[in-house]
């Protein structure tokens, strides 16, 4: 058909097209208009598309800002909200944070092995709480003296029978354990300087005690140191016992004075209150940590009350101070920079003491010892006090043959 057209035309066969530049000439056509759609799907020019490179730093800076103040609003949100409405509501939780029994400093203690602590020829040893049905870790330190003179045999056979010294039952304050480092220092100074045995107690719950189903509470922990109380009572007749307890061990042994006081129970010879507090509500009110919270409207209702009104950890010393027997010698040791419990809650509980004992005949020494604050002992460097084994040996009158240097 197309060949009878050019015939009909009068045009010859080399005049015809070729149809290989008929077939480049629409490849290329089409190329053209291929591009030209692509530009104008895109809209931009090269120049335009480049500008547009440049705006995507932008947006991603306004992005980062973002996530970073959605982090910092959750944060807040999480801090000031959730963490106070869930103290208030979680009374696991409150217990966690008052008796700390999961913070284990120092890491992995060696309790079975006492002298590693340079505590020469201490004991490793658990007490059977009947009450409970428990036992409960506890360590025994010799006092120096009678291990220079008999060396670990013979106190290994009978640790009291030797002598006639003074004895010491340490209640230690919340978390960690008997082989806690400010602790162990402690028990050096009174076995070497006072040259006393050390009975150094944990608690259930604590270190490698016994927990039971309830764990430890404001109820639970002076049993367990009337349990040893007793145990080291009926072995040391005719010597000085003397309770000295550390910060929360303070609420456990104003506690336990007042329980034996209203059994008609034995007392001890003198009681020691080292970094004392009124009342636990009145720490969680000062402590650091409460800081951040303490402007909040509801700071009082979610921490403060909570504990008061939580039998698990009410520890009310105060109140129960002016039940201690009046006849106890009790020495109060508090330095004036104790962040942790501050230095006036210890004088409220020495003046609750004091009214406890007020026109009471036969009424037992009563003392404040304050620490000035540029010492630097805070809550629980007062072993470091040179002259501390002489202010306990003066006022509990205590004969001690051989305090050393």
């Amino acid at each position: 058909c197309g060949t009878r057209l050019f015939l009909d035309s009068g045009a010859s066969p080399t005049d015809w097209p070729d149809p290989r530049n008929a077939t480049r000439h629409l490849r290329e056509k089409m190329l053209r208009w291929r591009g030209s759609t692509t530009s104008t799907a895109s809209g931009t020019p090269p120049q335009r598309d480049e500008r547009q490179a440049r705006v995507p730093p932008k947006r991603k800076q306004r992005s980062t800002l973002s996530v970073l103040l959605l982090l910092l609003v959750s944060i807040a949100i999480g801090v000031l909200v959730i963490a106070p409405a869930v103290f208030y509501v979680s009374p696991w939780i409150r217990h966690k944070a008052v008796f700390l029994t999961f913070v284990n400093l120092p890491p992995f203690p060696r309790l079975n092995d006492p002298r590693s602590y340079d505590l020469r020829c201490a004991h490793n040893f658990y007490l059977d709480s009947e009450e409970a049905g428990l036992r409960l870790g506890a360590w025994h330190i010799p006092p120096a003296s009678s291990v220079d003179q008999l060396g670990c045999d013979k106190l290994d056979q009978d640790w009291f029978a030797h002598d006639k010294r003074p004895v010491v039952l340490y209640l230690h304050g919340n978390g960690g354990s008997r082989a806690g480092g400010h602790r162990v220092s402690l028990y050096k100074v009174l076995t070497g300087h006072l040259d006393a045995h050390v009975l150094a107690l944990d608690y259930r719950g604590y270190a490698d005690s016994g927990s039971g189903p309830a764990g430890p509470s404001a109820e639970a922990l002076p049993q367990d140191a009337r349990t040893a109380l007793r145990w080291l009572q009926a072995r040391t007749a005719g010597r000085p016992l003397i309770v000295w307890s550390h910060s929360l061990g303070t609420g456990v042994a104003v506690r336990l004075m007042e329980e034996l006081h209203r059994r008609g129970e034995p007392l001890p010879a003198g009681l020691i209150l080292e970094a004392p507090f009124d009342a636990l509500h009145h720490v969680a009110a000062t402590h650091p940590l409460s800081l951040p919270y303490r402007w909040l409207p509801y700071f009082e209702c979610a921490f403060v009350n909570s504990l008061k009104n939580d039998p698990v950890v009410q520890f009310d010393s105060a109140a129960r101070a002016r039940r201690v027997p009046p006849k106890l010698p009790v020495l109060v040791l508090h330095a004036r920079d104790d962040a942790t419990v501050p230095f006036p809650l210890g004088e409220a509980l020495h003046e609750a003491l004091r009214e406890g004992r007020r026109n009471q005949p036969g009424a037992g020494p009563l003392r404040l010892h304050a620490y000035d604050a540029q010492l630097g002992y805070g809550h629980k460097h007062m072993y470091r006090d040179p002259e501390l084994i002489s202010t306990v040996a003066k006022f509990f009158a205590l004969n001690i043959t051989d305090v050393r240097p």
